[in-house]
């Protein structure tokens, strides 16, 4: 391999490495030092994180070794450990836009269903279900299904799918094949509900997802809480709840306790819990969309060439064609938190106000 060749693409792949570490471990800071950040659903984003940082410690940093070298030195279990991680973020990242999407799509539909479903323990069980399941797929190749090769025009060990073609198809569809269909069927959904909201503008100018009958606390569930609560420990003590009867026009019985229930339920039946759509949500959708498309612009040239490769040995496709795209592969590392700080302002936000002393904010917000 020409020594131009090999140091141009090492210090590429170094770029990559060093941006890469900077801009995720510095994205995994300001989720930690910032409160409004850790909301349930940003939970994805810091594992896209985590997942990037894995992705460049043992995916990036072996093909940098291997570009310096002109060859493979290190050992076939990092090969396999490669090719393992290789996978695994590849599947890890394409699964966690597909959720993102079907979060959204919720979010517009059933803002209410959103707010109940979207919590702390759903959304983890969420993130540990995809991770392991995710790892079990990319276990496959080391159970006898498939083999790992080094390829000297990738400066990477991949799948060779030349001798297992059934592998590399199933290996598509559920890393691309299948999230890409949802995604599509999802933010179509998103952009047909979008339209309809400009015209359910409210009187103030806002735009209103969704106005729920019923007020929070007033369930038959919280209702039958506190008569519960009301009568605890009734017969052990000295004092017991007395309640009061009176007899209405019609000549029947009824409980004070019960009419006060009745009318605070009436009176809060009346409040509407109402769901608006704010600017942030919207641009929150922006930065989902722009990720997903930008990962899969840089993913997706590669899986071409590969199946090219596979199916056609006499495809002539030159070198270089592979270096590029294998190196767009890496890019992806930090392509998703460069567009959390150019496209999303509130991220942006979090990240100033992270970085910059309260001192210094402070004089810049009176400014």
């Amino acid at each position: 391999m020409d020594t131009s060749v090999k140091l141009g693409v090492g210090i590429t792949f170094s770029l990559i490495v060093i941006l890469g570490l900077l801009l995720n471990i510095l994205y995994v800071f300001v989720f930690i030092r910032r409160r409004q950040l850790r909301q349930p659903t940003k939970y994805f984003l810091f594992s896209l994180a985590l997942v990037d940082v894995l992705s460049i410690s043992f995916w990036t940093l072996f093909s940098l070794i291997s570009a310096f070298l002109g060859k493979w030195e290190l050992s076939t279990e990092v090969c396999q450990l490669q090719e393992f991680t290789m996978s695994f973020c590849l599947l890890l990242n394409m699964h966690t836009f597909m959720i993102l999407a079907l979060e959204r799509a919720l979010f517009l539909l059933k803002p209410s269903r959103h707010s109940e479903i979207c919590i702390n323990t759903v959304i983890l069980i969420i993130l540990i279900a995809m991770w392991l399941f995710d790892a079990v797929i990319s276990i496959f190749p080391f159970t006898g299904w498939g083999e790992i090769s080094y390829f000297e025009n990738q400066f990477q060990c991949s799948m060779d799918y030349e001798k297992n073609t059934r592998q590399m198809r199933f290996s598509t569809a559920i890393a691309v094949g299948i999230p890409f269909l949802v995604m599509v069927i999802a933010y179509v959904i998103i952009f047909i509900k979008m339209k309809r909201l400009q015209k359910g503008v409210s009187k103030g100018g806002q735009i209103i997802l969704e106005q729920a009958d019923f007020a929070n606390g007033d369930s038959y569930a919280a209702r039958l809480k506190r008569q519960q609560l009301k009568f605890q420990n009734a017969g052990m003590k000295r004092k017991k709840p007395i309640l009061g009867r009176e007899i209405d026009k019609d000549g029947f019985a009824r409980d004070e306790s019960s009419d006060e229930e009745n009318k605070t339920s009436k009176d809060t039946k009346e409040v509407k819990n109402i769901f608006y759509l704010y600017k942030s949500d919207v641009t929150l959708i922006k930065t989902y969309l722009i990720i997903t498309v930008t990962y899969l612009l840089l993913w997706v040239p590669y899986i071409i060439i590969t199946y090219v490769q596979t199916f056609d040995r006499y495809h002539g496709i030159p070198d270089v064609m592979f270096y590029i795209f294998v190196i767009f592969t890496h890019c992806t590392a930090f392509a998703k938190p460069m567009t959390y700080v150019i496209q999303n302002e509130n991220i942006r936000t979090h990240f100033r106000k992270t970085l910059t002393k309260k001192t210094k904010y402070r004089n810049f917000e009176r400014n």
